[in-house]
């Protein structure tokens, strides 16, 4: 590669001298080095070696009989060096920096670190707590910063002019975001697909609140190594893991233990009166379904068979001060008093059915089933009033379908009885002792 090697001589006065002889020699310690190429300064003083073989050169200038040397290992001083371009070649001739002021509207102003060790410019770690900053005045900047002596740490610094930092793709760098300043940090990271509408905005803590925004988009999901166990959009949060042999488990806690008001609660709210109805679901995928709630056109609590109150209501309560339980007026009712074993089917009067049709004492048969009698257990499932079953872990269960009060209410149904047929006794015996 070739280069120029051009310059000046001038005397104390700042005129060309004129005349001179300017040698361009082999760099050496002792001035000794071959010389290269020769030429005369003009009137303005100037020289110029147009096109010499790149190299390591000294310039040795004669005037007469006394000579001076521009070495190639001198170190030269200058308060201010103007060039219209700099060129940095490293000594072995392998490669060069071309540094080249662009067309700029107004002068900028570079300020290296101070340094306290040898380095250079471009590779050399920064120094502790110091600024390099980007933009004008105090737009951007960042450090190593050693505020805290203990725990230094990398610190991003943003302007008052606008707390936004974005991260983006190179090819939307210098995309107009449209987002007004913020007056606190805010991160935004942008969708390659529209990045100036869709990203992601993390910040805007302002002491009570800060935010993560899904702009643009409709649903934020929570991944675990690459799977999304959680995910939020403006109507549903959704827990959702495989979970083999193990409970997922939705923990509301308040592990306080010295306080009896501190409670732990989930609420389940809608607007008022005229709104829908709160409630819990349970749900087996494609096998049972049930409900606890509110039903608000009712004004009940409810829990229910199914996804929708009424149909199904195993338990009602009122909102009364106290509550009444109450059940589904669709669980059977009526009459007991004749009734067929073969079907069940149950009248007031005699009737002529599928089996033998027989008068059945209510209370008797209450007494019965309060005392454990299997044959009255079987005779309540048949007429509809019990159901018995094995739940999920083989467990015998039982279920009284005219509500919770149905047992109390035989029991005190049978010791009324008991006691109407007592005093009917002693009446009795007293009628024929008079001979009645």
């Amino acid at each position: 590669m070739a280069i120029d090697h051009a310059g000046f001589v001038l005397d104390a006065a700042g005129a060309g001298r004129n005349g001179l002889t300017i040698n361009l020699r082999a760099a050496s310690d002792d001035g000794s080095g071959a010389i290269e190429a020769t030429d005369t300064t003009d009137t303005n003083g100037r020289y110029d070696f147009a096109e010499a073989t790149q190299g390591v050169y000294d310039i040795q200038i004669i005037d007469g009989s006394s000579e001076r040397w521009r070495k190639y290992s001198d170190e030269w001083q200058l308060e201010t060096l103007e060039v219209a371009n700099f060129r940095l070649r490293n000594p072995a001739n392998t490669f060069e920096y071309d540094i080249v002021p662009a067309a700029i509207v107004a002068t900028r102003t570079l300020n290296l670190p101070l340094t306290t060790q040898t380095t250079t410019v471009i590779s050399t770690p920064v120094e502790d707590a110091t600024d390099i900053s980007l933009g004008l005045g105090s737009d951007f900047r960042m450090r190593w910063s050693t505020g805290d002596a203990s725990n230094h740490a990398a610190v991003l610094a943003l302007g008052d002019s606008n707390q936004a930092l974005h991260i983006t793709d190179v090819g939307a760098i210098a995309t107009d975001w449209n987002i007004a300043a913020t007056t606190h940090p805010n991160v935004y990271i942008h969708s390659n697909t529209t990045p100036d509408t869709d990203y992601l905005r993390l910040g805007d803590h302002d002491g009570t609140t800060a935010y993560i925004d899904v702009v643009g988009g409709t649903t934020l999901a929570l991944e675990i190594d690459g799977t999304s166990y959680l995910t939020m959009t403006t109507t549903l949060m959704n827990f959702s893991a495989a979970n083999t042999g193990g409970t997922n488990t939705l923990r509301v806690s308040n592990t306080d233990n010295g306080d009896d008001a501190s409670h732990a609660r989930l609420l389940a709210f809608t607007g008022g009166s005229n709104s829908g109805d709160p409630f819990i679901e349970w749900q087996v995928s494609g096998n049972e379904v049930f409900i606890a709630g509110v039903d608000e056109s009712a004004g009940l609590f409810k829990i229910t068979r199914g996804a929708t109150f009424d149909t199904d209501d195993v338990i009602r309560v009122t909102d009364a001060s106290p509550p009444v339980i109450t059940y589904n007026a669709t669980h059977p009712t009526g009459v007991f008093d004749y009734v067929c074993d073969s079907c069940g089917r149950h009248e007031a009067e005699k009737f002529t059915c599928c089996g033998t049709v027989e008068w059945h004492d209510d209370v008797m048969d209450f007494r019965a089933v309060a005392l454990g009698n299997e044959e009255a257990m079987a005779y309540m499932t048949q007429i509809g009033l019990k159901e018995y079953g094995i739940d999920g872990k083989g467990r015998p269960v039982e279920f009284t379908r005219l509500g919770m009060d149905f047992d109390f209410a035989m029991s005190a149904a049978f010791q009324n009885r008991a006691r109407i047929d007592a005093n009917y006794e002693e009446l009795d015996a007293r009628l024929r002792k008079l001979g009645v």
